[in-house]
C-alpha cells in the first residue's frame, strides 16, 4: 500500500526541514486553529462599536488603544504606557500614562479625560521664601531665650497630592520669642500645574518640619501665632519629587516612559539607564533615592509577582522587592536583548518579548528562548522582529509584524507541542485585552475589532514533504468532514402585490435582502407565470448591469425559466436584485460573504498536480500520466477537516 493518512493536524515548525517534519507537522499552517487535533479555521475578527474619548478617531495608525471603563476608551498615534490609580476607592478615578506628545508623564481623571485635560505628574518644589518672616513686637525679650526657626512649604492639588519642599535659606532663619508673630510671605507662583494649596511648615524644637497650616495658592502670606503643641504632622513629602520630565537639563535622557503597576501599589518607569519607582499608592512621588540604574539602556520594564523584569539594548536584569526603598537588582547573565518594547507582553507568571534570536519567555526564574525549537534565527529575523506588536489572548502569544513585502501576524502557544506555531493572514497595530470580559480588541485596517469573535477566516494547511521509496502515481483522495460547504441553493421567486410589484422569495420573503455567498451557486427558478414580464437580474451599486457567473435559461413566467448565478470569488460587494424593466423597486441589496469552499491541492515533485473543490466525503479521482516521490497536500477550507488521505488505488481506502 503507498500513501498516506492523516488524521491529526500540527502546527508548523520551519526550523525543521520539510521531509522530516513529523507526518502531522506543517510547512504551512494559516488562520488554522488545532488544539482539538482536528484541522479547525480560526474565527475572524467580529466588528464592534468603540469611541474613544476626546474626539479621538482610530485609525490605520493607531498604536494604543486602552479601555478604562465600558464607557471611557482612550486612543492614541503614540505608544502610550496607561495604568488605572493603584489607590483603593479612588473617588477621582485617576488615570496615569507617559508617552502623550508632551512627552512629560501626565495624569487625568475619568471625568476630565473626555475633554482632552491632562496634568503633569507630579509637583515642582516651589520657590524658596523671598525673605524671612517679619517679626511682630515682643514684652519677654529681657526674660526669655528666643527659638529659631526655619520655615519651608509645599505646593498641594485638590486631590490631595503633595509636592517636595521649597529649599529652607539660612538667611531666612528667625528667632522668634513666644508672644511673637511670624509672618510668612511665600514666593512667587509656578503656572501649569493643578495646584490649589499651599501648605507652610517650620521647625520644632528638635529641628524636625511640622505642619503649620494649609492655606490657598492664592494667598501671598500667613502670619503664624502657633505654639510648638499647636503644630502638626512631620512633613512627609521631603524626598518626594515628580517624575522625569521633559526638561533636558535635569533629565538627559529624556523623560521617563514605560510606566507599569507593580504589585503593592507601586508605580514603575524608566528613563535611559535609569529604572523609577514611586512611593507605594502615591503615584505622584517619585523619590530620587528610590532610583537604580542599569548597564545599558532600557527598552520596556514589566512586573513580575515580586518585582520588575527589566529588558534592555543588552543584558536584561531582574528587580526584586515589595518597598520601593528597599528594591536589589541582579543582572541576568543573558545576551537575549529585547529589540521592541511593544512586543513585551505580560502572560501571567512570565513575561514574552521579542529578542534578536527570537520570543523570549522571562520570569523570576531566569529567561528562555521560547521558539527555539520552531524557528531559526535568521527565520526570525525575517519577521524584523523591532516591529513586533504583542498581546496575549487565552494562554497564547499574538503578534503583528511589519517587513518590507508584508503586515501579518502570528499565534505561539508557549506551552509548546505540535501546535505552538501558526500564522495569521491580517495585521494589528494596536490592542487591548480585557481581562474582566475575556476579550482581546484589536485595531486592524483602522477599525477596531474583537478577536476571534466573528465567523470561520479560511484556514490554509499544507503538509510535510511525503517521500515513498518507488515513484508513484497517486489516483484517488478523500476528506472527512462533520459537514461540508454549501456549492448548489435554488430559490423559487414569484411576484406579489405589496405596495406595488416585488418579487418574492421562498423561504426568505418579500423583497428580502439576498446573502450570497462568493463561490456558491444559486439558481432562481423564474417559472412562475407571476414572474412574466418581470425579468430578474442583477446590477451593481452605481446601477450597471452585473453579469459576471450569470446564466439566463428561457424566458420569466415560461416553464424551466431559471437565472443562475455562480457567485464569482471576486464579485463585489454592493451588488442588488432588479427587474430589467421596472427597476430596483421590485427588488433589493445582496450582502455577499466569503466562500465556504474547501480546496484540495496535490503536489507532486513540487508541481501542483490537481486541484480539487471538495463537496462532500465522497473519494474523487486524481490525475495521471505522471510519477513523483515528493508529495504534498494543501488543504484550503473554512469548515472542520477530522481526515483525509491519498493513496494509489480506491481498494485501499477504508470505507470507499
Amino acid at each position: 500500500m503507498t500513501g498516506f493518512t492523516l488524521n491529526t493536524f500540527g502546527g508548523k515548525a520551519p526550523k525543521v526541514y520539510a521531509r522530516l517534519l513529523p507526518n502531522d507537522m506543517a510547512q504551512v499552517a494559516t488562520n488554522c486553529r488545532l488544539d482539538s487535533g482536528r484541522l479547525n479555521p480560526w474565527k475572524g475578527n467580529a466588528a464592534t462599536s468603540i469611541t474613544p474619548v476626546a474626539s479621538y478617531t482610530v485609525t490605520a495608525q493607531t498604536k494604543t488603544l486602552f479601555k478604562y471603563s465600558d464607557t471611557i476608551w482612550l486612543g492614541s498615534d503614540h505608544q502610550l504606557d496607561v495604568v488605572r490609580s493603584p489607590i483603593a476607592e479612588d473617588r477621582w478615578e485617576r488615570i496615569y500614562l507617559t508617552g502623550r506628545t508632551n512627552a512629560y508623564p501626565e495624569m487625568t481623571l475619568s471625568s476630565i479625560v473626555g475633554s482632552g485635560t491632562y496634568y503633569r505628574l507630579g509637583l515642582p518644589s516651589p520657590p524658596s521664601l523671598p525673605s524671612a518672616p517679619a517679626l511682630s513686637t515682643t514684652s519677654v525679650s529681657a526674660t526669655e531665650t528666643p527659638k529659631s526657626r526655619s520655615y519651608i512649604y509645599t505646593y498641594l492639588t485638590q486631590y490631595g497630592e503633595e509636592g517636595p519642599p521649597s529649599t529652607p535659606l539660612v538667611a531666612n532663619i528667625v528667632d522668634v520669642h513666644s508672644d511673637q508673630t511670624a509672618t510668612v510671605t511665600f514666593g512667587s507662583n509656578v503656572s501649569g500645574y493643578n495646584i490649589t494649596h499651599k501648605r507652610l511648615y517650620r521647625t520644632d524644637s528638635t529641628g524636625t518640619y511640622r505642619r503649620v497650616t494649609e492655606v490657598a495658592f492664592t494667598e501671598a502670606n500667613f502670619a503664624d501665632d502657633k505654639n510648638e503643641s499647636q503644630l502638626g504632622e512631620e512633613i512627609p513629602s521631603s524626598s518626594w519629587e515628580a517624575p522625569p520630565d521633559d526638561v533636558s537639563a535635569d533629565h538627559p535622557d529624556g523623560a521617563m516612559q514605560g510606566l507599569v503597576a507593580m504589585p503593592n501599589g507601586i508605580l514603575a518607569g524608566f528613563s535611559g539607564q535609569t529604572v523609577c519607582f514611586s512611593e507605594a499608592f502615591l503615584p505622584h512621588a517619585w523619590p530620587k533615592a528610590y532610583q537604580l540604574t542599569v548597564k545599558s539602556d532600557v527598552v520596556a520594564i514589566a512586573p513580575l509577582t515580586s518585582g520588575l523584569l527589566v529588558l534592555t539594548t543588552e543584558k536584561p536584569a531582574i528587580i526584586q522587592g515589595l518597598d520601593p526603598a528597599s528594591m536589589s537588582m541582579m543582572e541576568i547573565d543573558s545576551t537575549l536583548s529585547c529589540v521592541s518594547k511593544r512586543s513585551v507582553v505580560d502572560m501571567g507568571e512570565y513575561v514574552m518579548y521579542a529578542s534578536p534570536d527570537g520570543l523570549v519567555m522571562g520570569g523570576e526564574q531566569g529567561l528562555q528562548l521560547a521558539t527555539d525549537q520552531v524557528l531559526t534565527r535568521d527565520q526570525w529575523q525575517e519577521f524584523v522582529p523591532s516591529s513586533l506588536v504583542g498581546f496575549m489572548w487565552e494562554g497564547h502569544y499574538v503578534g503583528f509584524y511589519s517587513t518590507a513585502s508584508e503586515n501579518k501576524g502570528f499565534i505561539f502557544d508557549p506551552r509548546g507541542g505540535k501546535n505552538s506555531f501558526v500564522s495569521l493572514d491580517f495585521h494589528a497595530t494596536a490592542g487591548f485585552n480585557d481581562l474582566a470580559n475575556d476579550e482581546l480588541y484589536l485595531v486592524v485596517g483602522g477599525s477596531v475589532v474583537k478577536f476571534a469573535a466573528g465567523t470561520a477566516l479560511r484556514a490554509t494547511w499544507r503538509t510535510k514533504k511525503f517521500y515513498t521509496p518507488r515513484p508513484i502515481c497517486p489516483a484517488v483522495a478523500k476528506v472527512n468532514c462533520d459537514s461540508y460547504p454549501v456549492t448548489a441553493v435554488t430559490y423559487a421567486v414569484t411576484v406579489v402585490a405589496s405596495g406595488g410589484n416585488k418579487y418574492a422569495i421562498t423561504g426568505l420573503g418579500t423583497a428580502p435582502v439576498l446573502t450570497l455567498q462568493r463561490g456558491v451557486t444559486y439558481t432562481f427558478d423564474v417559472s412562475n407565470s407571476s414572474n412574466s414580464g418581470h425579468p430578474f437580474r442583477f446590477r451593481t451599486s452605481s446601477d450597471s448591469s452585473y453579469t459576471s457567473g450569470v446564466s439566463i435559461n428561457g424566458v420569466a413566467g415560461s416553464a424551466g425559466a431559471t437565472v443562475v448565478f455562480a457567485v464569482p470569488l471576486n464579485a463585489p460587494s454592493g451588488l442588488k436584485y432588479y427587474c430589467t424593466v421596472h427597476g430596483n423597486g421590485m427588488g433589493n441589496s445582496i450582502t455577499l460573504e466569503d466562500d465556504q469552499g474547501m480546496t484540495l491541492k496535490l503536489y507532486a515533485d513540487g508541481v501542483l498536480r490537481h486541484t480539487q473543490i471538495v463537496a462532500n466525503n465522497n473519494i474523487f479521482m486524481l490525475p495521471s500520466g505522471y510519477k513523483a516521490q515528493d508529495f504534498e497536500v494543501e488543504l484550503s477550507t473554512r469548515m472542520t477537516i477530522n481526515e483525509f488521505c491519498v493513496y494509489e488505488s480506491a481498494s485501499e481506502i477504508g470505507g470507499g
